[in-house]
This record gives structure tokens, C-alpha cells and sequence, in this order.
């Protein structure tokens, strides 16, 4: 953004094919015309604009299959063969293309493991749980909170990480979860009019429901009490 530099985002899944990557041919009209797919789009931008970003969403989300055919990109051949075209993309000596991706740990479910191939074509960097400081400040740009059920909630975000680092619950809150508690939770106030219950209600919708085994819920529940109060029935 700073360098104005353009970004073209594709979000991967297991439904996507050779042709999302590559390219397909389309009918307009009257008219069959090929439709590039995001590798060589990306090229193509990168050339124009002497530099571009690709980031591929969910890479860990592609089949084995799929994954192969972003390997001519990602190393030093930096183009993009189509053969329905005979045509390669390649980039130009003077352009710059950034290629990263996003990927959830591989314990999370709908993922594949990364072909050893591709992992070995990235530099890694693992992100974690932001700290109670940088967390904060995150939930202060993008909710309404106020700071004391700011920092309670935060603390009920990390028991609930800590529960499932010793096996005790199946699911963690993210920063994520936190600002959508803080969506509901102000919109619960101007529905009930009381703080209470409209803290009551989205406690429920947004964190607890996350759980549905029975035993999880009521350890959940405890997390709640010893924070919050006896709040949740």
C-alpha cells in the first residue's frame, strides 16, 4: 500500500483446480476467450506494474496435486507454462513478484500436509497468540470495549489457549472471536438495554456455543464464573 504496489489475493480450497491456477477457456458471447488463472494474471500485473504481491490464502487448503503447479513459479524459472496457449509467462528481468501464502496449522481440519517440494520453495514464519499488550491494543482499534471487559475477556482468550495446550478444551478463542464477542455484545446492549444480560447473551452466542461436548462446556463455564461472575447458566 505504502509503495503502491498492487496485490492480487486468491483464496486456495480443495475445490480449486489446475484451471483457477493456469487458466481456462471461457465462452463471452459469442466469443471463446482464454481467461487467465492467478499465476500468470500475477505475472502479468508484475510486468505491467514492475511489481505486484500475490497472496495465496489457505496454501495448506490445495490437494498435493494442486500444489505441484505452483512450483515453476516459485523458483528460478519465475514463469507460468499454458499449454492450451503454447504460451509462457515469464517474468521480466526488471519486475518483482512477491509470492507469499497463509496457512493454518496443519492439526486444524480441511488442510493437507505441504509437499516437501513446495515447503522447501518458502521462508516460514510461524505467528503466534498475540501478547496481552498487542492483543489489546488490536481489540481497541476494531471494537468499542470498555477497558475492563476489554482485559477480562483477553484473560478468558488465554485460559481458554492454555485448556487446550493441557488437553482440557478443544478450541481457543482468537482476536478474531474477542471482536465478534464485542459486535454482539454491543449490539445485545442497545437491544436489552442492560449490561448484564446483553453480556450474558453474547457470552453464550459467541464463545461458549463454540463448544459442544458437555464436560468442555461446563469447564468453560467455570472460566467464566471465576472471571466474570456466575453470568452464564
Amino acid at each position: 500500500w505504502r509503495k503502491g504496489i498492487p496485490i492480487i489475493q486468491f483464496d486456495c480450497s480443495e475445490n480449486t483446480k489446475r484451471l483457477d491456477l493456469i487458466g481456462r477457456f471461457i465462452l463471452q458471447g459469442n466469443e471463446v476467450k482464454y481467461l487467465l488463472g492467478a499465476l500468470p494474471t500475477a505475472i502479468e500485473v508484475a510486468n505491467q506494474k514492475d511489481a505486484a504481491v500475490l497472496v495465496l490464502e489457505e496454501l495448506n487448503a490445495l490437494s498435493p496435486q494442486q500444489q505441484k503447479v505452483l512450483n515453476q513459479i516459485l523458483d528460478w524459472r519465475r514463469h507460468v507454462y499454458v499449454p492450451e496457449l503454447g504460451k509462457i509467462y515469464r517474468l521480466e528481468n526488471d519486475a518483482k513478484l512477491l509470492i507469499a501464502a497463509t496457512m493454518n496449522p496443519s492439526t486444524y481440519g480441511g488442510v493437507f500436509e505441504l509437499n516437501e517440494d513446495l515447503k522447501s520453495r518458502f521462508a516460514e514464519y510461524v505467528f503466534y497468540y498475540p501478547d496481552e499488550r498487542h492483543e489489546s491494543k488490536i481489540l481497541s482499534k476494531i471494537t468499542q470495549l470498555p477497558d475492563e471487559l476489554k482485559t477480562r475477556m483477553i484473560l478468558l482468550a488465554n485460559e481458554t489457549r492454555a485448556g487446550v495446550n493441557q488437553g482440557e478444551l478443544s478450541y481457543a478463542l482468537s482476536t478474531r472471536d474477542l471482536a465478534m464477542f464485542a459486535n454482539v455484545y454491543e449490539n445485545y446492549k442497545r437491544m436489552f438495554n442492560n449490561e448484564r444480560r446483553a453480556l450474558e447473551y453474547a457470552l453464550k452466542v459467541t464463545v461458549v456455543n463454540r463448544y459442544t461436548d458437555r464436560q468442555e462446556i461446563e469447564t468453560f463455564k467455570a472460566r467464566i464464573s471465576s472471571i466474570f461472575g456466575k453470568v452464564v447458566d
